[in-house]
């Protein structure tokens, strides 16, 4: 039995928003270190997130433009803001991290229009003190 072609990836440039993504633009990057910065992006569309969740990105493969790769990070703006910041320390073996450092403003990423993770306060009942670490992200 010969099975149905899979659709190819197409390239970011020839991504068209869908239900489950959107386009953003690199609007500025803050260096705060040779290998840490701020990636600031305007989505085309506002992001409904709420504190605590995090977005997935994607950018082409270096050695494979139809392919792309995906990656979590937290974000680091407010809910009430129009762009989405992300930290990101830059991981020189990575496969993504190198992607955005090569980036020049006006670089487009699709983001999921899913954010994940609801807040921990959220989760945790009666709760009403949390102790919150973070690390890196993305890779």
């Amino acid at each position: 039995m010969i099975e149905p072609a899979r659709p190819r990836k197409r390239l970011l440039s020839e991504r068209s928003p869908s239900a489950s993504h959107r386009r953003a633009r690199l609007v500025e990057r803050i260096d705060y270190a040779p290998d840490l910065a701020l990636f600031r992006f305007l989505p085309e569309e506002p992001l409904s997130f709420m504190p605590g969740q995090y977005a997935t990105l994607e950018v082409p493969a270096p050695d494979a433009p139809r392919k792309l790769l995906r990656r979590p990070f937290s974000i680091a703006s407010a809910p009430h803001e129009r762009h989405l910041d992300v930290l990101v320390e830059l991981s020189e073996d990575g496969a993504f991290t190198p992607r955005l450092w090569d980036m020049d403003d006006g670089a487009e990423v699709m983001v999921h229009r899913r954010v994940v993770e609801p807040p921990v306060r959220e989760r945790a009942g009666p709760r009403r003190r949390h102790v919150m670490a973070a690390t890196r992200t993305g890779g």
